[in-house]
Order: structure tokens, then C-alpha cells, then sequence
């Protein structure tokens, strides 16, 4: 039991990290659309994205 609930709690913490990189991503997207310099601010955005995914992925491989 006390193992379900682990996994669980893993779970729903790498579904929130995921939430959290999605939103900053569209938000990005959306400051993206709005900017006269798209392809630097696309640039950020990707960077950005990559480096919490890469926060999130080894969080989760960790345990």
C-alpha cells in the first residue's frame, strides 16, 4: 500500500512539472505571437522549455 502511494505521489508531481512547462510554453508562444522579434523570442521560449524538461526528466529518473 505505502508503495502505491509513493508511486502516486510521483506521479502527480511529474504531471504537475509537465503542466508547468506546458503553460510557460504557451505563454511564451503567446508573448511570441505579440513580439516583432519572433525568432529570438521563439528561441528563448524552446531554450527555456528544454532546459525544464531536462529538470523534469532527470527528477524523475533520479528516484
Amino acid at each position: 500500500m505505502l508503495h502505491c502511494a509513493i508511486c502516486r505521489k510521483r506521479i502527480t508531481r511529474n504531471l504537475a512539472a509537465i503542466t508547468i512547462v506546458w503553460t510557460m510554453t504557451l505563454i511564451g508562444l503567446s508573448h511570441v505571437h505579440e513580439s516583432a522579434n519572433r525568432d529570438l523570442q521563439a528561441s528563448k521560449v524552446k531554450q527555456l522549455r528544454d532546459s525544464v524538461m531536462y529538470v523534469v526528466v532527470a527528477r524523475a529518473t533520479q528516484r
